[in-house]
């Protein structure tokens, strides 16, 4: 069975594209409490994973690439939440290595209604 996956993606990049800020000199920032509110680390990580399947460091490096700089989440906190996905059928991992390699489950995504 083919998937058409673009909706999904358009979706999720949308997401990642609303936490990408753009680099400049005059950005004051004031860091207070969570950068994130809850459930949204999960999308963003969604909307990674639909790009291309990726280990945690590597998630970690993208969202502070794309904040430029502005937040690094620590592997605590990502970690659980692969976890988490990967539990709840919206991601699959594959060993690489002494590592895990993780990728959106789209065939879950799909088939649930939000």
């Amino acid at each position: 069975m083919k998937i058409n996956r673009a909706p999904l993606v358009i979706f999720l990049s949308c997401i990642a594209f609303a936490f990408s800020m753009p680099s400049s000199a005059e950005t004051v920032v004031v860091r207070a409490g969570r950068m994130l509110a809850d459930g949204d680390l999960k999308l963003i990580t969604l909307s990674l994973l639909a790009e291309a399947p990726r280990h945690g460091y590597d998630i970690i490096k993208a969202l502070e690439e794309r904040t430029s700089g502005i937040y690094s989440p620590s592997p605590g906190v990502v970690y659980p939440t692969l976890t988490f996905l990967e539990e709840a059928g919206y991601a699959a991992s594959a060993a690489d290595g002494n590592k895990k390699v993780f990728s959106i489950n789209l065939k879950t995504l799909l088939s649930r209604q939000f």
